[in-house]
């Protein structure tokens, strides 16, 4: 028998023999409320025709019998900074966006204070005493902070006090105080109620306010208690029960034994990843809907079963992943979760950013963050609406792009549609203009589009609402400033939630924990039954300490446990198939499965009960997803013809080495990877200014030779303007501004770069033997292979000549030495770690081949060639600033590799070799085994080879 029918069995079981419509049912939900008419219209044997009783939550009851209206949040939060401005001296008043930082806690706490019915006075004046001990304890003098501090805690009291009397006078109020008011008077209002016999049903853990007001119709009126309570948790989770029985002096209660009788099956499962929790959950779910498609009517398909949220973001999630015409919600779809919402949190955004850099720069110009531009006309509401088509809008996305647009102003005329959209009006408040931009996006949604209509009609009648809290703001004289307008947008929009349709009493049931209370079901499925979800754990903040909560008997964090684990093991006491599903995986946050998983299993073993079958698992993905599967490419004719026609570069090399795929998708195939504006373009800025204004001097030094001197030294004496110059004529930097910011750490290093390295350079040329041979030498051979050639291509960006040529390469970023050792030319061709050293001997290689000075001739030990790395992070430091490669010989020694014609024939080989490899019609374009090679991949995501930084 469900707990349901157990009061319907109570109120038929009419002892004192009164009137149906003379009785009230009382009990803690609107569902239970719902079901029980249901069960008393269909299914109760009523004696003889006559009225429904009165069947009621707690909250609707206690506020019936309260002369006091209960109002929202936003509205309390308002009249309490009313008073706070009021009591506040100028010097003290803290701006609105301090003021929301503490309120919601403040008006928590005090809502506790009075369900509880606790001496406001006695718990605020000792938190104020102990704030001042803890922060005056062996100090002389406090300073401005600290008093502000301390002034700030005496300011509770008065600030408490005022607002319940502005409350009481405006007969409005918050639950605790519309609790404790009838608490208080509850002979004078319970006197006008007229039914006469009260059923208190499944109530578990009630507030003192609650405690004293069904106490006082025990003494006056019929009153009888149902609990639902099984002896399986009693002894834990009943303690309230106890102390209600002892206060009132009721008969021995009678704990069920459901876990005892009723047969059942209890999976517990562990799951990697939310999707795979929701992927598992549809799988049993249909699994009970096959079983049962033999034994029920299709209209009673899943009517007794329950899928439980106990983290509600899983919602969204399983809406698209199930067929949800087949389900009930009690959860209604959140409004912040339309792209209605979306595209007002993306305008704040807009606005807030562009004020904020506005700022920044000193600037009146509206210069929009690309980042929030690109959301704007991303949304639904925007591109949907206000654009001919798609196309459209990406070729605005494009212009941001390719431009490199990092910052949006209305000279940008390529942009002019985005102002016209966002024409918002100096000379009007921010809440006028989006009120203006909404009606006017209303206007251009069709009739048939009646849900979208009914998005913006919903932000709009709130819009209306806080115009009101406007003209409270200026009356008090306080900036209505975009933080304080989305907070109470925010608070509006954020009790609106779209009802799903759905019939309570068939079908599949969707809910949170709570709102199980007092159903009972034959199926339970829960998902996250980890620790923080059930249960919450400390999540919730207070301005109130628990040694003071404790003391005064205020609820803290364990009693709120116990009330969770009362709904859990309640839930799960009469159902007969009980899955309970947690996340397994700690890749990204710790993942424990909850506590109440382990008292459960505990508790079957030591009270042995054989009617329960536990069965436990690990699931590492869903059953119904797709493994990863390995991506493959065969050679054609095709693709064969494509790699024959590439131009081969050592970097184009590289990607094959670290991976066959990545070379297909970026050099045969040509993929081209998505663009987007690129914020840090100061590595790539400062590689190439540098590279160009190197190349400017070393042509000047190449074309003069003995005036190498005054050359370099005038580029030092005029490095400011020549670096100015560069950063100015960059089309990455464009019109940015260098003097601030990131652009003007770049040019700082700049100029510290080159200001040592010409420095350097000046020491170096006094020796008359070195000659600068080319600059940014370009590279080009056809290497034979086979019947055919291959084009191999390379830059160099400066060759020297000293008796030998020395090939240079300018790196501005981390050169690592230890990569830049030789080992063996196999490790080389395989390890792109050593893609550097690769470089460095496949540019000698290439020149000498051009050259036609790798004959082989020479003496195999002869050194013919040089090649280095100019490191300009080394320039500062006593290390060597030109990095040549090593040869590495043993564990710890190593000496300078020397470049001969058999090393290069050997480099040649093993080219020959790779090429032979890539060219290979049998050889697969297959992905690397090593996962962390995909990391910085421009197509992880077509290999679902993405990875998550783990988190420790």
């Amino acid at each position: 028998m469900t707990f349901l029918s157990e009061i319907i069995n109570q109120l038929i079981d009419n002892q004192n023999n009164i009137p149906f419509e003379k009785t009230v049912i009382v009990i803690p939900n609107q569902r239970a409320k719902r079901m029980l008419h249901t069960i008393l219209s269909n299914e109760a044997k009523v004696p003889k025709p006559c009225f429904a009783p009165r069947i009621i939550t707690i909250n609707d009851f206690i506020e019936s019998l309260s002369p006091y209206e209960h109002i929202c949040q936003e509205e309390l939060t308002l009249l309490l900074f009313k008073i706070y401005v009021e009591k506040s001296t100028p010097e003290t008043v803290n701006d609105f966006n301090k003021f929301i930082g503490w309120v919601s806690n403040f008006l928590g706490d005090i809502n506790e204070i009075d369900l509880q019915i606790v001496n406001a006075s006695e718990i605020l004046s000792n938190i104020k005493d102990i704030k001042e001990l803890e922060t005056s304890f062996g100090k002389d003098e406090l300073s401005k902070n600290q008093k502000k501090y301390l002034e700030f805690y005496e300011s509770l009291l008065p600030l408490y006090t005022e607002f319940r009397k502005r409350l009481k006078e405006a007969k409005q109020g918050y639950e605790g105080m519309i609790y404790r008011d009838v608490a208080e008077n509850i002979a004078e209002y319970a006197s006008k109620s007229e039914e006469e016999r009260f059923i208190f049903a499944g109530f578990h853990a009630l507030s003192e306010s609650e405690i004293q007001i069904i106490e006082y119709f025990y003494k006056h009126k019929t009153t009888e208690f149902l609990f639902d309570i099984d002896n399986l948790y009693q002894q834990y989770y009943a303690p309230f029960v106890k102390r209600l029985q002892d206060r009132l002096h009721l008969a021995p209660i009678s704990y069920k034994n459901d876990f005892a009788e009723i047969p059942k099956e209890i999976y517990i499962t562990g799951v990697s990843k939310k999707m795979s929790q929701i992927y598992h959950a549809i799988d049993i779910i249909h699994e009970i809907e096959e079983e049962q498609r033999t034994t029920k009517a299709k209209e009673e398909l899943l009517s007794n079963t329950v899928l439980v949220f106990a983290d509600e973001s899983l919602l969204i999630p399983f809406i698209h992943a199930y067929d949800s015409k087949k389900a009930n919600f009690t959860m209604g779809f959140p409004f912040s979760s339309t792209s209605a919402s979306q595209l007002i949190e993306t305008i704040f955004a807009l606005v807030k950013n562009m004020r904020r850099f506005n700022i920044i720069k000193n600037s009146e110009e509206e210069a929009y963050y690309h980042k929030d531009v690109i959301a704007f006309l991303q949304n639904k509401f925007i591109s949907k609406y206000f654009f001919v088509n798609s196309e459209e809008v990406k070729l605005l996305i494009n212009s941001i792009i390719q431009k490199n647009y990092i910052f949006i102003s209305p000279k940008d005329q390529d942009l002019k549609k985005f102002f016209v959209l966002l024409n918002f009006d100096k000379k009007c408040s921010f809440i006028h203009n989006l009120s203006t931009f909404l009606t006017a996006l209303k206007s251009k949604i069709p009739e048939d589009e009646y849900l979208d209509k009914y998005f913006i009609q919903t932000i709009l009648e709130n819009i209306e609402s806080i115009k009101a809290i406007e003209e409270e703001f200026a009356s008090l004289n306080i900036p209505f400033d975009l933080g304080v307008i989305q907070y109470f947008l925010n608070e509006k929009l954020a009790s609106v939630s779209l009802p799903f349709k759905g019939d309570f009493a068939q079908g599949l049931q969707i809910m949170g924990l709570l709102e199980t209370r007092s159903l009972d079901f034959e199926n339970v499925i829960i998902l996250s039954v980890n620790e923080g979800n059930l249960p919450k754990g400390k999540g919730t903040t207070s301005l109130i300490m628990y040694d003071v909560k404790q003391h005064f008997h205020l609820p803290t964090y364990y009693e709120k446990d116990s009330i969770f684990a009362y709904h859990f093991f309640r839930l799960l006491q009469r159902a007969k198939r009980i899955h309970l599903i947690y996340d397994n995986d700690s890749s990204d946050t710790l993942a424990e499965k909850s506590r109440f998983i382990s008292q459960l299993e505990f508790e079957i073993k030591k009270r042995e009960l054989k009617n329960i079958s536990l069965h436990k698992n690990n699931l590492s993905i869903s059953p119904t997803m797709q493994k990863k599967r390995e991506i493959v490419v065969k050679k054609n004719p095709s693709i064969i013809e494509k790699i024959e026609k590439i131009k081969f570069s050592p970097s184009s090399l590289q990607t094959y080495i670290n991976c066959p795929l990545q070379f297909y998708y970026s050099r045969v195939e040509r993929i081209e990877v998505p663009q987007e504006v690129n914020e840090n373009v100061e590595s790539k800025v400062i590689g190439t200014i540098i590279h160009n204004i190197l190349e400017a001097t070393f042509n000047e030094i190449k074309a003069n030779r003995i005036q190498y001197l005054t050359i370099l030294q005038d580029k030092i004496n005029n490095l400011d303007n020549i670096i100015t110059k560069a950063f100015k004529g960059n089309e990455d930097i464009g019109d940015s501004d260098i003097t601030r910011g990131k652009n003007f750490i770049a040019t700082q290093i700049v100029n510290s770069y080159l200001l040592t390295f010409l420095e350097k350079s000046k020491e170096e040329l006094q020796d008359s033997n070195i000659l600068v041979e080319e600059l940014e030498y370009k590279f080009d051979y056809d290497l034979p292979f086979a019947s055919k050639s291959l084009k191999l291509i390379g830059t160099a960006d400066r060759i020297d000549r000293k008796t030998i040529p020395i090939i240079y390469d300018y790196k501005t970023g981390k050169v690592d030495q230890s990569k830049l050792q030789f080992t063996d030319m196999e490790t080389l061709f395989h390890d792109p770690d050593q893609k550097q050293l690769f470089q460095l001997l496949y540019y000698s290689f290439i020149y000498c081949k051009s050259k036609n000075i790798c004959t082989g001739e020479q003496d195999s030990r002869q050194e013919i060639i040089k090649s280095g790395i100019i490191a300009f992070q080394q320039l500062s430091k006593n290390s060597p600033f030109i990095i040549y490669p090593l040869l590495k010989e043993g564990k710890r020694s190593a000496s300078c590799l020397e470049i001969t014609s058999s090393l290069l024939q050997e480099f040649e080989d093993n080219l020959v070799e790779l090429f032979q490899e890539i060219l290979d019609p049998e050889k697969d374009f297959d992905q690397v085994q090593d996962e962390d090679r995909c990391k910085y991949c421009d197509f992880k995501k077509i290999c679902q080879r993405e990875q998550k930084e783990k988190k420790h």
